[in-house]
């Protein structure tokens, strides 16, 4: 699986101030602009490098409605026409920001037009993102260069050319880097190295929070993307997710010393309680669906199929898993579906040879043999199943 590839844009579903515009429904907040510094919260923790979604669409109502809608045209505007006005809607917005810091009646008006106090809070932080956001296009881009630099030396390099002075710009960058950085344990070992050290002590002294913070802002945006209920739920989409989630994860709680109860421990606990939480319910069914995968079925066709589609989806999951468990807190549920599930496509393998050598070779039975065989190549890997085809030709010829 591509690891460069698992930060999916979704998109935007943030609420809206009240009022008859809805600026959302027509375009990209900020024309997509500031997808980078997006976060999709799941759990509660705040990094100054991330910015959420609704906190973004609630400005982007604003911006169109009251404060420019003759630059953003009714809320779809391309991103090279925002480009060239963002120097104007930026001396608008910080005139109007300036209003509400010294009368309380203006910031209670531009409450009202944000649609609420938290919406109010983080305008700030959505204003520097726009105002920085050429410094975004830049992390993205050295992002792509440190997946393509071989040695450890050149990566420090590029760090320590990073040209970053205010504190929200530096961490606005980073998020935008780490989004497409494929290994972060490999920038771990290049910032502990520059540090003197993996402590979190002296990688906050150093200036490294905005990374591992970044770090820990990607991770939570894998979260939305670990949702593997329902039959026909993207099984590919949820373990990229995972595996992307399981990088970065163990790129801050293997490669760092953290503080007892410190603020990154806790954040990343956190986040595995939400992914083992998302996990666990469909790690319950996995087995229930391969057993009734290997029933005999009478009737609608159509059952079958979801049947088999279900078992197979749940045996990758369930394989995804497996390697990710060190970023998560599923070990009794995963130990015994692991279990189990070995059993029982087992169980179907065997029954199945020995039907087939007794001259049984209805169609429904071959096709529960072909999804037991499926499932032993997920389960038990190629090379097993690649012998038990092999052992199922010899039955088909002597049956």
């Amino acid at each position: 699986m591509s690891h460069a590839a698992a930060r999916t844009v979704v998109n935007p579903t943030g609420g809206t101030a009240s009022g008859s515009f809805d600026a959302a429904e027509n375009s990209a907040p900020f024309a997509g602009l500031l997808e980078s510094v997006t976060i999709d919260p799941v759990v509660d923790f705040s990094f100054d490098g991330a910015i959420r979604r609704e906190d973004i669409a609630a400005a982007w109502t604003w911006v169109c409605r009251d404060l420019a809608p003759e630059i953003c045209s009714g809320g779809n505007v391309p991103a090279d026409t925002l480009a060239r006005a963002t120097p104007e809607l930026l001396t608008r917005w910080a005139a109007a920001q300036e209003l509400a810091d010294q009368s309380e009646d203006q910031a209670r008006r531009l409450r009202a037009q944000l649609g609420g106090e938290g919406h109010l809070e983080h305008l700030p932080k959505v204003y520097t993102a726009l105002q920085h956001v050429g410094l975004l296009g830049k992390g993205q881009a050295l992002g792509r260069v440190i997946n393509d630099l071989g040695e450890d030396e050149k990566i420090i390099t590029a760090i320590r050319s990073l040209p970053l002075k205010s504190a929200t710009a530096t961490a606005l960058f980073m998020t935008a880097l780490m989004g497409q950085v494929a290994n972060p344990a490999r920038l771990m070992i290049a910032v502990s190295k520059i540090a003197g050290g993996a402590s979190e002590l002296r990688l906050r002294r150093a200036g490294f929070a905005p990374t591992i913070e970044a770090i820990l802002v990607q991770a939570q945006n894998q979260l939305h993307l670990i949702n593997p209920l329902g039959t026909f739920a993207d099984v590919d989409l949820t373990c990229r997710g995972l595996e992307r989630y399981h990088r970065l994860s163990r790129s801050v709680a293997g490669y760092i010393e953290l503080v007892q109860r410190g603020e990154w421990g806790r954040a990343l606990a956190e986040l595995t309680k939400a992914a083992s939480r998302r996990l666990e319910p469909r790690l319950h069914q996995v087995c229930p669906e391969i057993a009734a995968s290997f029933r005999e079925q009478s009737g609608d066709a159509s059952v079958a199929f979801e049947q088999r589609l279900a078992a197979i989806s749940g045996t990758y999951l369930l394989a995804a898993v497996r390697d990710c468990r060190d970023s998560l807190a599923v070990n009794a549920t995963f130990d015994q579906a692991w279990h189990q599930s070995g059993q029982l496509i087992d169980s179907c393998l065997n029954r199945g040879l020995e039907q087939m050598r007794a001259g049984r070779k209805d169609p429904a039975a071959m096709l529960r043999l072909d999804t037991a065989a499926k499932l032993s190549e997920i389960r038990f890997g190629p090379e097993y199943a690649e012998r038990f085809r092999k052992t199922m030709d010899n039955a088909r010829r002597q049956g």
